[in-house]
């Protein structure tokens, strides 16, 4: 179980206040870490101090203590005169003696920087001495060294804080026991205007995960859209996410048409712009592409193997897409475009009453769409029917994007 924990000055400006106060509103808000700027301690009696890590014992709350460098010394510094000032091999001396002065008191000591710093200012070997602490506030971090902490994001939400916090991945002993946490995504979950979503990180040599919340919507994606579900219906979220990222649009009118088909062009021209829409010259040897608006998606698909076409000469473009040709299409894209590695187990399609009835060509990709949460079933009195053949309505094309982004291509 991952840790939580929470700097006590997000609360309190005044450095002297009741520390007692926060350790108590740290243990009832659920956190396992509280964090105190070091200088008041430094006033504190000594009984004072063990009475306040005996309270923090009995609460079931670690404190740790941040300490700052003398403005004169500070790298980070506002003042351009103070972060000019000093050379690497200055910057180097200080942070030596300001972290083994810590060490010999009996503390654990880390640095704290962002990949710029740890790329091109503190990039001597003697710097592995310490813990790392790497800021970098995206879905990976695009660094090759190693880190016992990862400050991933600073804007991640939590219950009960009504602002963004700061979320800091701590590795624990595992970077020194013989690896670094290889954090990646491994699933993404969008908010709706209604329900946080989160981001999951996992380490791919250990397993290990963390996950941040996302905080929900300030305003709903389709609420200019006369005929969306209400939030709490079933296609609602996924409308929002394609209407959001600009994957679906409405019909015009204020209108979305839920209930209406998805054409087969329709579909290719959403992967397409899901790749970049990469420009594309030649021909394909479809004969019955009349428009011009989807000439360059499916000579993309057809030049990268994405889709084969109805025939050998037809695309069939303004046929309605069916629920296993979707399927198809999308596992397509993972392999050919994404190069996704097949780690899960496919499902059993004979689970499906209907499960039969899946074209032989399309039970493959219909075997990884249902394993990967892409296509659940159509509810039918209690019983779940995949209709293979069965036109993809809009709705449901929008939910089938929804989920491809966050659980394959994570987003």
């Amino acid at each position: 179980m991952n840790k939580l924990g929470i700097f006590m000055n997000f609360w309190e400006k005044n450095w002297d206040a009741d520390h007692a106060k926060y350790i108590k509103k740290a243990a009832n808000i659920g956190f396992d870490i509280l964090e105190f700027q070091a200088q008041p301690l430094l006033e504190m009696t000594d009984e004072h101090i063990r009475s306040l890590r005996r309270l923090a014992d009995d609460a079931g709350i670690t404190l740790t203590y941040s300490l700052g460098l003398d403005p004169r010394y500070d790298v980070s510094s506002l003042d351009e005169s103070v972060r000019t000032g000093c050379t690497k091999a200055e910057i180097l001396r200080h942070a030596t003696i300001f972290c083994d002065t810590l060490r010999a008191a009996g503390y654990s000591v880390g640095i704290y920087a962002n990949r710029y710093w740890w790329t091109t200012v503190l990039d001597d070997p003697a710097y592995e001495q310490w813990d790392r602490w790497l800021a970098v506030w995206d879905a990976e971090t695009g660094y090759s060294g190693s880190y016992s902490t990862w400050q991933c994001s600073n804007s991640a939400r939590i219950p009960g804080i009504p602002t963004n916090v700061d979320l800091n991945l701590r590795y624990g002993t595992s970077l020194n026991a013989g690896h670094t946490h290889d954090y990646r995504v491994t699933k993404h979950t969008e908010p709706s205007c209604t329900d946080f979503g989160s981001r999951i990180y996992t380490c791919g040599s250990c397993g290990a995960s963390v996950t941040q919340p996302l905080r929900p919507l300030r305003s709903c994606p389709s609420k200019n859209l006369s005929d969306v579900p209400a939030p709490g219906n079933w296609a609602h979220a996924g409308i929002d996410f394609c209407v959001r990222t600009g994957l679906m649009s409405g019909v015009g009118s204020g209108r979305f048409d839920p209930k209406g088909t998805t054409t087969r062009a329709q579909a290719v021209q959403v992967l397409y712009e899901l790749s970049g829409a990469p420009k594309v010259s030649g021909k394909t040897p479809f004969t019955d592409l009349t428009h011009g608006w989807y000439q360059s998606a499916v000579l993309w698909a057809y030049q990268t193997g994405v889709t084969a076409g109805t025939s050998r000469t037809t695309f069939s473009p303004d046929d309605p897409v069916t629920r296993e040709q979707l399927a198809m299409l999308l596992m397509e894209y993972a392999d050919r475009i994404l190069k996704l590695r097949h780690t899960w187990t496919p499902a059993n399609l004979n689970d499906f009453p209907d499960g039969g009835y899946v074209a032989s060509w399309a039970r493959s990709a219909m075997a990884d769409a249902v394993a990967l949460g892409l296509i659940s079933g159509s509810n039918d009195n209690g019983v779940n029917y995949l209709r293979p053949q069965g036109h993809a309505a809009r709705e449901q094309t929008a939910t089938i994007l929804s989920a491809f982004c966050q659980n394959v291509k994570k987003g």
